[in-house]
């Protein structure tokens, strides 16, 4: 019997949505709920501090530590700096663009 085990939050409505992974089985599944703790409090984002947000996303494997000297660009090579400087500029301003997409009413 092959065994998926999930993490999960059930909403304060009671509902629970998943998603199984490709190498899941299909047909007749059993499934067992089980709490893993104390449920997780909703939060009031006004009030959330910086450093509560980073220690939160650091918590749950979403924040970034990468650092970037933007006043020293010395670790950019000349050709990546051009890319860089490139992506973000098209042949047509974006007035142009937005222009087209909406066309004529």
């Amino acid at each position: 019997m092959q065994q998926v085990t999930i993490s999960a939050i059930v909403d304060k409505d009671r509902r629970l949505a998943l998603t199984l992974p490709e190498d899941a089985p299909t047909g007749p599944v059993e499934i067992t709920i089980r709490a893993t703790g104390s449920a997780p409090t909703l939060i009031d984002l006004d009030t959330l501090t910086r450093k509560q947000a980073q220690a939160r996303l650091r918590e749950a494997g979403f924040l970034s530590e990468m650092t970037l000297d933007v006043d020293n660009p010395e670790h950019l090579s000349p050709e990546e700096a051009d890319r860089l400087g490139r992506l973000f500029s098209g042949p047509r301003p974006t007035e142009a663009l937005i222009d087209e997409d909406r066309e004529e009413y």
